[in-house]
């Protein structure tokens, strides 16, 4: 029968069943017929056809699929007033096997029972029982494979009548009572037969396979077949099943991978021509340059040429140095941000706890709010940096300007001498759709020119924000702006201004108005690259002695938001079992108390290999998984994947440091389910523990 495992069969030949009637369903994983066979009409319902609900016909199959285990009897199951079934169900590759027995009425079921216990009573002690007397014809004749018992002359003998597609290549089978010659019969089997015949005279239970082999019959129609032999009940059994699925389909395979093929060798011809293309191509632009140079640079001019290349190379590579310099730089902070981390967690953590304390004195609960506030700030500090250091990866969303630009501010504010003044006049509370990080990093390049042209003597840095609309504004302030509402940024300095030469280089890669390789001369072209890319435009007004004047205009982004004041919701608390991993122990201890607090049992590893041999011996033990991601050993995420092979549907939550957008997208499809920044706060860890826990949504209250 197709798609059927040999196992269903090996399990059927080694029971002790009776000739009883039978009859077999194949139904696909939705419970649909697309398979029937056997002693149908024995059973007084209409089991013929395919494509109907098996639920229609036989109500005891009602609520039973889909089924975690692969085997389920049911006994004695009443179809009507006068038959009653026996029911074997069955896990195969594409949905399940059905297998129906005529089981009698139930008073006469018992009577056999009792029947069948007196008859054991009778005959324990003896060597052989007559129980061990095997009857599969029916059963074997409703699998549609053929079963046939080999005797100790090595000739087979038929259960039955074998299926009708074994006369196709073994048509004497069965017809000679004196048993068939396995030579004769089983030639298709190749070297099946005598792997078979070896593993018989071992006289060892169990059974052996084959491999899939293609067979062809007389019609030269292809077929592919699949053997078993087995050892039961001191019976020698070979099983032969014949899969229904064509040849031709494997052959279409195969002429699908020889398309491929000549597909690849076509895309190699091309890619040479366009390779000796390019190269006669390369050639004729060499020989013309050669041509030009001959007849149009004198001796003279090409040393001089020479030298200023020379020194252009010497420039760029000062540059490039400088470049990684503060590649490093950017490197070295996200490392501290990440350390800082820790701390934070540690200051963050045990100040809620303590705040959950309820006979804390109140003067002590507002101290301990105010350093919660403190610790929030330095959380955002910390996100700062790491946006420096680029650490992080944002896509462009709705973002709120004015906060932006203060937090910017406030950030550059620890890095600017005190003989500089910072004034700012925020208005704007507008929207725009732009990437967070590159907006952050458009503010500080400006006003960290700003604060260049100002070193030494000090001065005036202004920023202002406001809305403007294009219709209503001189032309020459925007020249390639269309109508509509936007966003003005402006950061004034009272530095040293700039020449109106110096004003066209400005925005040119690597051009810089500082000295002895201080500037990399990439600043102002990043910001132009930003403003150009979110579809606004950046103008300049400077003049020598009188400082300058940025202009930044950005279009705004309209979303209907809702103002109501969110309300502060209990935090949601559960029961249920958590293995918590982390190499930091004052990290461990924190989110200990914090989840025995919200009714967790916890267990805890710093070793992320510890760790995962616990779970390997007892994946079951826990709910939930939360683990750091930088740990020595095993990381974050080769810690949840193995944790995954294991157990597919364990819910994890990872946390880290760092805000890398690339593995947010890496750790959901490997299918962990949170994914937290560092450092937590309870309620982020409370909330993200239901949500994973409970998928709906739905979360119990404190």
């Amino acid at each position: 029968m197709e798609d059927f495992p040999h196992s269903v069969a090996a399990y059927l030949s080694s029971q002790m069943i009776g000739k009883r009637a039978a009859a077999y369903l194949i139904l696909d994983q939705h419970g649909i017929v697309r398979d029937s066979g056997g002693n149908l009409d024995r059973f007084g319902v209409d089991l013929t056809g395919s494509g109907w609900d098996v639920t229609d016909r036989l109500l005891f199959m009602v609520g039973l699929l889909p089924m975690e285990s692969p085997f389920l009897k049911l006994y004695t199951i009443k179809l009507n007033r006068d038959i009653a079934i026996d029911a074997h169900i069955f896990k195969i590759d594409t949905g399940y096997g059905l297998l129906l027995l005529d089981a009698g009425e139930n008073e006469m079921r018992k009577k056999k029972i009792q029947q069948r216990a007196n008859e054991m009573m009778l005959l324990r002690g003896k060597k052989k029982s007559a129980m061990n007397e095997i009857h599969l014809e029916d059963i074997l004749g409703a699998l549609n494979v053929l079963a046939v018992e080999r005797s100790s002359n090595g000739s087979f003998a038929p259960f039955g009548t074998p299926p009708q597609w074994m006369d196709k290549f073994a048509a004497t089978l069965g017809k000679n009572n004196d048993g068939s010659d396995a030579e004769d019969d089983f030639s298709f089997l190749g070297n099946f037969l005598t792997e078979a015949t070896e593993f018989w005279n071992k006289k060892k239970a169990g059974c052996v396979r084959s491999d899939i082999w293609v067979e062809g019959d007389a019609s030269g129609n292809k077929y592919m077949f699949e053997a078993i032999a087995l050892t039961s009940l001191d019976k020698q059994i070979l099983i032969i099943a014949r899969n229904q699925k064509f040849y031709e389909d494997k052959q279409l395979l195969l002429q699908k991978g020889r398309q491929l093929a000549l597909d690849y060798q076509a895309l190699a011809k091309l890619e040479e021509s366009l390779q000796r293309a390019r190269s006669e191509l390369e050639m004729r632009v060499k020989a013309r340059t050669e041509d030009l140079e001959l007849s149009n640079r004198r001796i003279a001019e090409e040393l001089k040429e020479r030298k200023q290349l020379e020194e252009e190379r010497a420039r760029m590579e000062r540059q490039l140095l400088h470049a990684q310099k503060m590649e490093a730089i950017g490197t070295l902070a996200g490392g501290i941000a990440h350390d800082f981390n820790n701390i934070l967690s540690a200051i963050l953590g045990f100040t809620e706890l303590s705040l959950i304390h309820p006979d804390l004195d109140p003067e002590l609960k507002e101290n301990l709010e105010k350093v919660l506030n403190a610790s929030f700030r330095a959380k955002d500090l910390v996100r700062q940096i790491l946006t420096f250091s680029r650490e992080t990866r944002e896509e462009p969303k709705p973002l709120l300007l004015k906060p932006v630009v203060a937090e910017a501010l406030d950030f550059i504010r620890a890095s600017f001498p005190t003989t500089i003044e910072i004034r700012r006049e925020l208005k704007s509370n507008g929207t725009i759709f732009a990437n967070p990080s590159q907006i952050h990093q458009l503010i500080m390049n400006l006003c960290t020119n700003a604060g260049h042209a100002m070193e030494g003597d000090g001065g005036i840095l202004s920023v202002t924000l406001s809305d403007v609309e294009i219709n209503s504004m001189e032309e020459k302030e925007t020249p390639v702006l269309p109508s509509g509402a936007y966003i003005k940024l402006s950061i004034e300095d009272t530095g040293c201004g700039m020449a109106a030469d110096t004003i066209n280089k400005i925005y040119d890669p690597f051009f810089t108005t500082r000295k002895n390789g201080k500037g990399t001369g990439l600043g102002l072209s990043v910001v132009h690259g930003i403003v150009k890319s979110n579809k606004g435009v950046v103008t300049v007004d400077s003049k020598p002695g009188e400082g300058s004047i940025f202009h930044v205009f950005l279009p705004k982004y309209e979303i209907h938001t809702d103002h109501a004041k969110p309300q502060k919701t209990a935090l949601p608390h559960g029961g249920e079992r958590i293995l918590l991993v982390d190499d930091d122990p004052l990290q461990t201890d924190i989110a200990v108390q914090q989840l025995k607090v919200l009714g967790y049992s916890v267990t805890t590893f710093t070793d992320s290999t510890r760790a995962l041999r616990y779970f390997m011996k007892q994946p079951h033990s826990v709910d939930i998984v939360i683990t750091d991601q930088s740990m020595p050993g095993l990381p974050g995420t080769v810690l949840a994947e193995e944790m995954l092979r294991i157990r597919p549907e364990l819910p994890v939550i990872l946390c880290t440091g760092f805000g890398d957008a690339l593995l947010e997208e890496k750790i959901h499809a490997m299918g962990v389910r949170g994914y937290l920044m560092k450092p937590l706060s309870i309620r982020d860890l409370a909330t993200a523990i239901r949500r994973c826990l409970e998928p709906s949504g739905e979360s119990p209250g404190s």
